[in-house]
């Protein structure tokens, strides 16, 4: 299509013609929405997430501990180092060999 019949079609618009305020048009586009899940985030929808101190409880092994709670999403790795008193590169050592251990 020759780019230039793009453009000649807009010579027919009135620029002083006014806009139509009506919503219809565009809301006939809008998917339907079934429910609240778009309305409540994400973090609010799901069950709430056991403490560091209540995880490393359960688990005897500190890195059965730090990768049961990474794996709960809920917690960053400052709030691991802090909690078992490790430095960042260390518990991304315990993690990143616990996730190879899966994999193989």
């Amino acid at each position: 299509m020759d780019k230039h019949k793009i453009w000649d079609s807009l010579d027919n618009v009135d620029p002083h013609k006014q806009i139509s305020k009506d919503p219809a048009p565009f809301c006939m586009h809008r998917p339907v929405l079934q429910g609240d899940e778009l309305s409540i985030p994400r973090a609010q929808r799901r069950a709430p997430v056991p403490s560091l101190a209540a995880i490393a409880r359960k688990h005897r092994d500190r890195d059965d501990a730090i990768v049961t709670a990474y794996g709960t999403g809920a917690y960053s790795y400052r709030e691991f180092a802090k909690h078992f008193q490790l430095h960042l590169a260390t518990l991304g050592q315990i993690i990143r060999a616990r996730m190879l251990q899966c994999e193989n």
